[in-house]
């Protein structure tokens, strides 16, 4: 409100110096008018675009669940913003993905992927496993969009492996994509997750 009242007041002054020196020296009073509301006009706009937006609040925040981690957060190199296959930034990823647990301890437990889901037993991991869990490494394997839909499945270097149903064993640091009713395990396979959309 203060912004509108300073610009408005600022506006009159300037019409009415312009007036005032437009009559003083005999020149055309319009033109002096018009060319003082223009540049007031253009004024008042600039201001009102440079205006700050407000805040929209936590952006992918760990509402849901804990710390998505970046690949930088967990010590490791060449995560998914270093891969190729990586495009974009969480803001503008697709968010419409989950993992749920078919078995181990996270059965039946569902973990929304968002702006990209780390698994291990790392504090930062947003689907973390206890501590004494066997075959889980501290920064296991990584579940993210992959900026155009789709989603990514990667593993961090983990000791026992990431195993993808009808893919195989996981090479580390190499994104592999995982569609809707892809079945992954985690080290000795007694870890087995689903994932869907």
């Amino acid at each position: 409100m203060a912004f509108i009242v300073v610009s408005w007041s600022i506006w009159i002054l300037s019409l009415i110096g312009n007036i005032y020196l437009a009559r003083k020296k005999n020149r055309n009073v319009v033109k002096w008018v018009v060319l003082s509301i223009f540049f007031s006009w253009i004024t008042l706009i600039a201001n009102a675009c440079m205006k700050p937006e407000p805040s929209s609040g936590n952006v992918g925040g760990t509402a849901s669940g804990g710390s998505s981690g970046s690949p930088l957060e967990h010590g490791s190199a060449g995560g998914p913003a270093d891969s190729p296959s990586y495009h974009g930034s969480a803001g503008s990823m697709s968010s419409g993905g989950h993992v749920r647990g078919l078995s181990g301890v996270m059965m039946g437990q569902s973990y929304p992927v968002g702006g990209g889901l780390s698994i291990g037993r790392d504090v930062s991991s947003g689907l973390r496993f206890p501590n004494e869990t066997k075959g889980i490494s501290r920064t296991h394997c990584r579940i993210y969009p992959d900026g155009s839909g789709g989603f990514l499945i990667m593993d961090y270097g983990s000791t026992f492996g990431t195993f993808l149903k009808g893919y195989g064993k996981l090479s580390p640091q190499k994104p592999v994509p995982i569609r809707p009713g892809d079945v992954f395990y985690l080290g000795n396979g007694n870890e087995g997750f689903v994932f869907e959309q």
